[in-house]
């Protein structure tokens, strides 16, 4: 074989190939000689080599490209140094898909369709059940479960509370929150929200099935049964992001505008050669959906109207938009009014406080089924029933309130008021129920809310002597669309909708109203999300576009131009070449820090580079570790260390900016980056240190 590569020498020219050729040829020569070296493993190490010289002799084009990319292919033999030297090698190639990524895609849609759909079935069967006994025997069962939702999740996982949306964010943009995505958590989400959706309050699924879906993928990823994954992190968040996907899939049976939906969702910058990934999850479960269930012989709302594009008139184009402006404004009023609803919350009844809190959750399901029951119709049935009445139900058709038959309204104007009232209880039932501490989805009783306020304004205009032609249900289903992207700001939602009713409806209609609804929510508000994660603090720097108008207006004015030198702290972890053993302990005795500063010494505070915590506890063992060992004065490979040579523990090139380098800059360098921290140099001194932490309170 070498003997082949040294006479194909003669192909190349130039002396500077011949001495790569010589290199590769010697490294080749190296990498047999430590294998033969082996004697079990003879037969491989023969096959080996004759596959070795047959791609040589297939390449023999005298091609020094070529003969690299040959020895590569068979070049596995790791160094003894190679995994200490963690930092020198780059990241993992998530350009290229990782082995059993199909695999193991495919198991997680599944699980999470499975899962998901369990916890649908064991609900609709419980709630059928319970609205077959008498009322008061309702209301207790529906109390019970209320307080077991609320009970579970404070008692096994708060991360259970809420959606889980905020924390699936701030998961896949870098932050660790620990044993947020854990199999006991995952548990107990199942549980409380199994609990949630029985008690009739005004609850979704889409956020907790997302968070269940991420849940399933990192626990695969734990098993250690694909290499690829448990060993990557780069890979496991791509896993989680893709079973996010096929957690909006198994919501609402929609895999392709699920995949979309998900990436605004979870997003502010995105790999887009992971879609392809996140969507072939979210299909493989939509599969066994289809096998299982046959889910695919209907729309998951059922309708039997049909708005064409040429029948879309001017004056009909022109009300679509003047609906998506309605629901723009009635979605920044829910943001603000569920935000204002969570802070009172969180400020007299925290979730610490159990006593108080189980009484808010008694109290509040009672009410809440007690005005669902007088109002009847529409609100004391199913958020999925409700939908498809008015999506399927003309105007005349609508149930009304008993109190309007006597009025001497007529049939129109009595569905009228009866729309514009369950549109205001349903509103603010929606604001209060998703401040409460119990696992609560938020697109299902927004997206009714958004069904009832379009029928609403369908109604009204079919008041009107010249708008009499206009149908109710095209309004409801455009008003469905519309007011979920007032208040999540995710314009996907067209295209979920689109999948939801099948062919009955254009995209034109609910595109200009989510247009709309969109751009009139932003010049007031930001979404519900990024709301929730700015008044908790959570671990997610949010940008511009996760800010309305008024607060861009005051970030470019006071905060875009401040300089990093008044954001770092200067109180941060480090040592230095003469480090004593005690000092380093000390060091090691405080919490909140996973790696430390490397400086030159006290004087000149040169960053010579950043260390683990586990490394340093790694050297504190034993004064005779491999990589150095302690000394009587101080720790021998921080006095030894060379910057020519560098060492294993040390990581010699930290991301490091300037001292006048304004905000805006350093956000979008931890917003794109992904990054924990930075340090603040000024002419080679380091003045001090800027973590996500420190970014975040300040510009809060």
């Amino acid at each position: 074989i070498f003997v082949d590569m040294f006479d194909s020498s003669h192909l190349v020219s130039s002396p500077a190939e011949r001495k790569d050729l010589s290199r590769l040829s010697s490294k080749a020569s190296s990498m047999f000689n430590i294998a033969f070296e082996s004697g079990s493993n003879q037969q491989r190490l023969k096959r080996r080599e004759r596959r070795l010289s047959m791609e040589l002799e297939r390449g023999k084009s005298g091609s020094t490209n070529s003969l690299r990319r040959v020895l590569s292919k068979f070049d596995r033999t790791p160094t003894l140094k190679s995994r200490a030297w963690e930092w020198k090698r780059p990241t993992d190639e998530d350009s290229i898909q990782p082995v059993g990524a199909l695999l193991y895609l495919a198991i997680i849609g599944w699980l999470t369709f499975a899962v998901c759909f369990s916890v649908s079935f064991v609900t609709d069967a419980l709630d059928t059940r319970i609205k077959e006994l008498e009322f008061q025997s309702v209301v207790i069962l529906r109390s019970m479960a209320a307080v077991g939702a609320f009970l579970i999740p404070s008692y096994f996982s708060e991360y259970a509370i809420g959606s889980g949306i905020p924390e699936l964010k701030c998961i896949l943009s870098g932050s660790f929150l620990p044993h947020s995505l854990s199999p006991s958590t995952i548990g107990t989400r199942v549980a409380g929200l199994t609990l949630a959706l029985v008690s009739g309050l005004s609850v979704g699924r889409l956020g907790p099935f997302m968070h269940i879906a991420a849940g399933i993928a990192s626990t695969i990823a734990q098993l250690n049964i694909f290499p690829s994954l448990s060993s990557s992190a780069k890979y496991q968040v791509q896993a989680i992001s893709a079973a996010t996907a096929a957690g909006v899939g198994a919501t609402l049976g929609s895999p392709v505008g699920g995949t979309l939906m998900s990436v605004e969702l979870m997003s502010s910058y995105y790999f887009v050669h992971w879609l392809p990934m996140a969507l072939y999850c979210s299909v493989m479960g939509y599969i066994l959906a289809v096998s299982v269930i046959r889910m695919d012989e209907e729309p998951f709302f059922s309708t039997n109207v049909r708005a064409e594009l040429h029948e879309s008139t001017l004056s009909r184009l022109i009300s679509y938009v003047i609906l998506g402006c309605v629901c723009g404004v009635v979605g920044q009023l829910l943001v603000k009014f569920t935000s204002s609803s969570m802070a009172f919350r969180s400020k007299y009844l925290p979730t610490k406080k159990r006593i108080l809190c189980l009484a808010l959750v008694l109290c509040f399901t009672i009410v809440h089924n007690l005005i669902c029951h007088n109002l009847g119709g529409l609100l004391w049935a199913s958020q999925r029933k409700g939908v498809r009445t008015v999506f399927t139900a003309e105007l005349d058709s609508l149930p009304v309130l008993k109190a309007l038959k006597d009025t001497g309204l007529t049939q129109a104007q009595q569905s009228t008021v009866t729309l514009g009232l369950f549109t205001v209880t349903k509103f603010v039932l929606t604001g209060l129920t998703l401040a409460l501490p119990v696992p609560a989805g938020t697109f299902g009783p927004i997206f009714e809310v958004g069904a009832l306020l379009g029928a609403f304004v369908g109604a009204l205009a079919k008041l009107l002597p010249r708008l009499s032609v206009f149908d109710t249900r095209v309004y409801a289903i455009a008003g469905a669309a519309a007011l979920p992207d007032g208040v999540l700001h995710t314009i996907s939602i067209a295209v979920v909708m689109l999948e939801l009713v099948g062919d009955s409806v254009n995209i034109l209609p609910v595109a200009l109203a989510c247009l709309s609804s969109y751009f009139t929510s932003k010049l007031f508000t930001a979404d519900l999300f990024s709301v929730i994660i700015k008044r908790r603090l959570l671990p997610l720097v949010i940008g511009l576009r996760e800010s309305h108008e008024v607060e861009r207006e005051k970030w470019r004015s006071e905060i875009a131009g401040t300089a990093a030198k008044e954001i770092m702290v200067t109180d941060f972890p480090y040592v230095t070449r003469r480090s004593s053993r005690a000092a380093v302990q000390a060091l090691l005795t405080k919490s909140g820090w996973t790696v430390c500063a490397f400086l030159s010494d006290e004087e000149s505070r040169f960053l010579l580079g950043v260390i683990s915590r586990s490394a340093i506890e790694h050297s504190l063992r034993s004064r005779t570790e491999k990589y150095g060992g302690l000394v009587a004065s101080g720790v021998k490979f921080l006095e030894e260390y060379d910057q020519k040579t560098g060492h294993a523990f040390v990581d010699p090139a930290p991301l490091q900016l300037p001292s006048n380098t304004p905000y805006w800059k350093v956000a979008t360098y931890f917003q794109m980056l992904g990054i924990a921290f930075v340090f603040v140099v000024q002419n080679g001194h380091c003045e001090g240190m800027i973590t996500k932490g420190t970014l975040i309170s300040y510009n809060h």
